[in-house]
């Protein structure tokens, strides 16, 4: 059974280091709250809520970056979007995946495949030759419109290219 204790600053600041595994121990305060200690010294503040059969848990932050005040404040919000069917941790999956752009993609994909060297060079020059727009652009930003936009104006543009060869004799 985990110890509850009465977060502090100095209290979890002075929590003992396990020898093995992890130890956590529940403020008195916010009774899901708890901080995880692990064997190799990090402080983690994790909020456990359980619903039904099964456990949520919240990662908040590590101790000293987030005060205890703060880990207070983050788990009673984080109980508040759990309560209207809100899962922090989903949320701040979905908000990473929102940011990834392009190029961050284009990275993570030749990293996960195993692809020659020529190859991966190959897709990298035709991504920043022919996307170079887009390479900082956030994957979900870019939609079917959007898409239908950028080929019509280089369709446009690549025509008034053709008819300028044409009527100067190039």
């Amino acid at each position: 059974m985990a110890e509850k204790i009465n977060f502090t600053q100095d209290r979890i600041r002075n929590l003992p280091t396990p020898k093995e595994g992890r130890v956590e121990y529940y403020d008195i305060k916010v009774p899901k709250l708890t901080c995880r200690v692990s064997s190799t010294g990090v402080k983690s503040f994790v909020l456990i809520k359980w619903t039904g059969k099964t456990m949520q848990r919240v990662t908040l932050g590590r101790f000293p970056d987030l005060s205890v005040s703060d880990a207070q404040k983050k788990a009673q919000a984080a109980l508040t979007e759990l309560a209207q069917g809100i899962n922090p941790t989903e949320k701040k999956r979905a908000d990473k995946i929102k940011q990834t752009t392009i190029s961050e993609l284009m990275v993570k994909y030749i990293g996960q495949k195993n692809l020659k060297a020529s190859t991966a060079a190959d897709y990298q020059k035709k991504l920043s030759e022919g996307f170079s727009d887009w390479l900082d652009k956030p994957v979900n930003a870019i939609t079917v419109i959007w898409c239908w936009y950028v080929t019509r104006n280089c369709r446009v543009m690549a025509h008034r290219r053709i008819t300028k060869c044409v009527y100067y004799g190039f």
